[in-house]
């Protein structure tokens, strides 16, 4: 009778990343050549991050998370642990490499950057956040990570309280960088005119996300784009959205959800909206489904096609 031990290390080697905690612990355990994995996941949450076994699952295995408690630049205190486990972040940032982790890395500036380059992995989650992150510093950045040939799962633009100031901001910023890279999903807090005009150019784009639909027809130009997700909106955007739907999508396009802050908008004004829409998207294709609750304040109606 076929036994764990006798299953090929490959296909073991892809059942890993699916896997909680504690089965991956187990499963460690059973095998020698998963002992290393296990090794390195101790190392870093206990004796580098301080975390117990239950914390492991949400900041280190399978998304490393850094820099999230830091609305600004941390300080150099808070890299010091780093320093003195160097080899022991290195020797992880190689497991997550052969298993399919990733880091989940907030930045405020390049200059940060640099103390985790030697044990950055190959797929990264990045939010940059703006209120602290001058346009310019943007840019560093994504030209540093092109440089070492960083895939970015995510970039995340944050922005700040000030929305007059974080509008300028974005519009100065320069993406360019990301044209050459690998980037599956972009999250922007507004359509900026200069943004735009750079986001057809990123051709390997998968998911956008904004928090408003003006500027959504422009995604008709963004040939690569399967889903396109709308957030935060009120009542006032439900004939927005619909007519973006209608007017920018192209035939790659499979998805898009609209979150509705639960809180703003009752249940029969999303009901209602649906009906509206399923009599001009049902022509062209789409289906619209039922609002599905994603957490206590958050509700998502989603529009599919094949």
């Amino acid at each position: 009778m076929p036994s764990l031990e006798s299953l090929p290390i490959e296909i073991i080697d892809t059942l890993v990343p699916l896997l909680d905690i504690n089965s991956l612990f187990n499963l460690c355990h059973c095998l020698p050549h998963l002992k290393p994995l296990s090794k390195a996941i101790y190392d870093v949450s206990s004796t580098i991050l301080g975390l117990d076994v239950d914390h492991v699952e949400y900041y280190v295995w399978p998304r490393f998370e850094l820099g999230q408690d830091y609305d600004k630049c941390p300080p150099e205190s808070y890299f010091d642990s780093f320093r003195s486990g160097e080899a022991s972040l290195i020797q992880y940032a190689k497991m997550l490499n052969r298993f399919g982790g990733a880091m989940d890395l907030t930045l405020c500036c390049e200059r940060h950057l640099h103390c985790y380059r030697q044990f950055l992995p190959r797929r990264i989650f990045l939010t940059i956040q703006m209120g602290e992150t001058p346009p310019e510093q943007v840019a560093a950045i994504l030209r540093t990570l092109l440089l070492w040939k960083v895939d970015l799962e995510v970039l995340n633009i944050q922005p700040d309280d000030e929305a007059d100031e974080e509008t300028e901001r974005l519009e100065k910023v320069d993406l360019s960088a990301i044209q050459d890279m690998r980037v599956t999903t972009l999250k922007l807090f507004e359509m900026s005119a200069p943004i735009l005009e750079q986001l057809p150019q990123i051709k390997g784009l998968k998911t956008l996300q904004l928090d408003d639909p003006a500027g959504f027809e422009h995604i008709a130009r963004m040939m690569s784009l399967q889903c396109v997700i709308i957030g935060s909106s009120e009542k006032s955007h439900q004939k927005e959205v619909q007519n973006a739907i209608i007017k920018g999508t192209h035939p790659n396009l499979k998805r898009v959800e609209v979150h509705y802050n639960k809180w703003t908008t009752d249940g029969y004004t999303m009901w209602a909206a649906k009906k509206r829409c399923e009599k001009r998207l049902m022509p062209l294709g789409w289906v619209v489904h039922m609002p599905k609750d994603v957490n206590e304040s958050v509700s998502v109606v989603a529009w599919t096609r094949e």
